[in-house]
């Protein structure tokens, strides 16, 4: 049997080193993130917040060198919100970490988070190295 290389995914010139839905187990809830090498592990807590009507409002702040915690107030519809542009989260092994995020939810029902993290390299090693782990 032979064996096939993993999909490579970049987006304008990013390299894409994972992606996906989460929906939390309760409301209002959070999703926490773990990313990188081992020994340079970014920890990445989504936490959503009740918050006014509208479009998510997301506040970002870097709690220590290594934790981001990113605040989600307010609900997105079934249309969803989020991210307009890619948030810088980070650093380790020289390159930077950046992430979209785009909220939905149908009336009462839980959110669902969609996300991608991105590093603006083409190192591919390192890329393979955060897809393994």
């Amino acid at each position: 049997m032979s064996k096939h290389a993993p999909p490579e995914i970049s987006s304008s010139g990013a390299r894409v080193v994972a992606s996906g839905t989460v929906i939390p187990f309760h409301e209002p809830g959070e999703v926490a993130f773990e990313i990188g090498p081992s020994d340079e592990r970014l920890a990445v807590i989504v936490k959503f917040e009740e918050g006014p009507g509208g479009g998510p409002q997301i506040d970002v702040k870097q709690a220590s060198p290594r934790l981001v915690r990113i605040a989600i107030r307010g609900s997105a519809g079934a249309d969803g919100g989020g991210t307009t542009r890619p948030l810088t989260l980070g650093a380790f092994a020289g390159l930077k970490l950046w992430a979209h995020f785009r909220v939905f939810r149908s009336g009462e029902g839980p959110r669902m988070l969609h996300y991608t993290f991105f590093v603006d390299s083409g190192d591919i090693s390192l890329a393979e190295t955060l897809l393994r782990e």
